[in-house]
């Protein structure tokens, strides 16, 4: 299948070769998460962060 992606009007790879797809999957999965992080305001550690807070608080039930 030809290539139709293009960076600055050229594209970006002449082909993709059949053993390279495992590399690029693992690429277009990082960068979905990364983007779904940031659109979602959610980071990793800010979830360790609220369950502490949730846990530790003042009149918590979780206490």
């Amino acid at each position: 299948m030809p290539v139709t992606g293009r960076i600055e009007g050229r594209p970006w790879r002449d082909h993709v070769d059949f053993n390279e797809s495992a590399a690029l999957m693992r690429h277009l999965g990082t960068a979905a998460a990364i983007i779904c992080l940031y659109f979602t305001g959610k980071r990793p550690q800010e979830n360790g962060a609220e369950s502490y807070v949730m846990q530790h608080s003042a009149g918590s039930k979780y206490e």
